[in-house]
């Protein structure tokens, strides 16, 4: 797997780069009044605003240096339910088509059948009704859902300059809870020491989560109340 690496006072984390929509020079950001003190405020990335977090003010209490280093990271922050519900409809997906395919295979060899044995009419007309009944259920149950869209979210990273390919596997538990910290993922060693897989799905609770990305948007609820 692929990770962009950075660091939090020396300490290497990374980031799955698969979680990653681009990185982005540090530039100004634009101060948010009344969030945490680890949400730095907004930037307009293509016309639209995302929020930022600082990471650093998130983990040790401080805001991000102003490094040659530092940088700003949009990531996609999906829902952890949102997407395992559309990967679980689009295994079903996969094995309706996979039904779709056996039919037409059960297709082909009655029409082979039909060719070596002329009295076997009857028993074919059969098995086609029952194999266009099952395309039917296939075509139903077969069409992909995709997840919904992911938010955007932008971190200020301080040396977040290089990739790195780790093996998911090498990463274990660290043998610390932290349930205050639940974006701490498991680490994983090399000859440069540890370095920490950060999640990126846990980085907001669900309070922060309603703060950033209010549905609906907080501007049309003050509207609807005038």
């Amino acid at each position: 797997m692929l990770f962009l690496l950075f660091e939090l006072d020396g300490e290497r984390y990374a980031l799955d780069a698969r979680d990653i929509a681009h990185v982005l020079p540090l530039a100004p950001v634009r101060p948010f009044p009344g969030t945490p003190a680890y949400i730095a405020g907004v930037i307009d990335h293509e016309g639209a605003p995302v929020p930022v977090v600082d990471l650093p003010m998130l983990a040790l209490g401080r805001p991000a240096r102003a490094w040659m280093s530092t940088r700003l990271v949009l990531v996609d922050l999906r829902d952890r339910e949102e997407a395992s519900e559309a990967n679980e409809a689009n295994e079903a997906a996969d094995k309706a088509n996979e039904a779709n395919e056996a039919n037409e295979a059960a297709d082909k060899a009655n029409e082979a059948a039909d060719k070596a044995d002329k009295a076997n009419e009857a028993d074919k007309a059969d098995k086609a009704d029952k194999a266009d009944k099952a395309a039917d259920k296939a075509d139903h149950g077969g069409a992909r859902r995709e997840a919904a869209p992911p938010r955007r979210l932008a971190l200020l990273l301080e040396g977040a300059t290089r990739t790195q390919s780790i093996a998911a596997a090498r990463f274990a538990e660290g043998g610390i809870a932290t349930p205050g910290a639940r974006w701490l993922g498991p680490i994983a060693r090399d000859e440069s020491g540890y370095v920490q897989w950060v999640k990126v799905a846990h980085l907001l609770d669900a309070r922060v989560r309603a703060l950033l990305y209010p549905d609906p948007p907080s501007w049309r609820a003050a509207e609807a109340t005038r």
